[in-house]
């Protein structure tokens, strides 16, 4: 692998076929954050590349993490899991089953006992690499105590996107339950008053309507979702993907033209991702989504109803 730590960490991604939004999702961060780690701008923390090096199957030394910290952090990480493990029961069958899995998330979770935000992030990270593995035995042994506790520990951000992971697993699988599981992606996302939660649950539920064939209300959704964000960079980043993601279910109905002008929304996020900001607050401090003045500029009334 390279010499600096993002050649190890961008190596090790394409090795994977991951993107870097898929990476950065997995730890808790953006792709644009992801970026800025493998061009050597940002350094990460010891816990966020510990995580990065289980999505991505690294060792502490292939990031030069070696000697007494590492050795601590693994014991810390240990207790992390034993905590998890005695806060969140486990169910007495983990189901191999995908459609099993998502009816007893959605319907039958096993109560739970509030669990520290630092075991319920674990759980979190673990819960993604096994989605991504499609190992559906052991997600079904995570998912549910993760969506359980996470609501009784109030972690609204924590239960959002455990819905969203859930809301994916169904699009796969049971696509008649994704949109329950994205609407209480959405139900959580808005407690928490982040504009980029919100739109990961957004996201969610696009692809779910999109995937049901329902694609101008798709193409709606994630319009609507993606004009309530601001200008702080993983706001942009996610309303690039939205736009995207909008663009794609416009292509998939065949309307050409609305894809094209959607691609052209995403390709002028992504310009102004890359432009200097001079606002001095950034709308995530505040924690507040940031509503767009005007409305959303691709389509009017009469044109929807004609691509309908």
């Amino acid at each position: 692998m390279g010499d600096s730590l993002g050649d190890v960490l961008r190596q090790a991604r394409n090795a994977k076929r991951l993107s870097q939004s898929e990476v950065g999702k997995a730890v808790g961060y953006s792709g644009s954050w992801l970026s800025r780690v493998e061009n050597d701008k940002i350094q990460p923390d010891e816990d966020t590349l510990l995580a990065l090096c289980g999505v991505l199957g690294l060792t502490a030394a292939d990031v030069g993490l070696e000697g007494d910290a590492v050795h601590r952090r693994k014991v810390l990480t240990l207790g992390l899991g034993v905590g998890i493990a005695a806060a969140l029961p486990s169910t007495a069958a983990a189901a191999a089953d995908p459609k099993e899995l998502v009816e007893r998330s959605l319907f039958h979770l096993p109560d739970a006992r509030q669990a520290s935000r630092e075991a319920l992030f674990s759980a979190l990270v673990e819960a993604r690499t096994v989605f991504q593995a499609a190992q559906y035995s052991k997600l079904g042994r995570t998912l549910p105590s993760l969506i359980s506790g996470s609501l009784a520990s109030q972690a609204h951000d924590i239960a959002a996107r455990a819905y969203v992971l859930l809301a994916q697993l169904a699009i796969k699988n049971y696509q008649g339950m994704a949109w329950v599981a994205a609407e209480r992606a959405r139900a959580q996302a808005e407690l928490t008053g982040n504009p980029v939660v919100m739109g990961e649950a957004a996201h969610s539920m696009g692809v779910s309507l999109r995937r049901s064939g329902d694609y101008q209300a798709a193409i709606d959704h994630l319009q609507e979702a993606a004009g309530r964000l601001g200008q702080h960079p993983d706001e942009l980043a996610m309303r690039g993907t939205l736009m995207l993601t909008a663009s794609y279910s416009a292509a998939q109905a065949g309307w050409r033209g609305q894809a094209m002008e959607l691609i052209g929304d995403a390709e002028e996020t992504g310009s102004a991702g890359r432009r200097p900001h001079s606002v001095s607050t950034s709308p995530a401090s505040s924690g507040k989504p940031k509503h767009a003045a005007s409305a959303s500029p691709s389509t009017t009334p009469s044109a929807r109803t004609t691509r309908r």
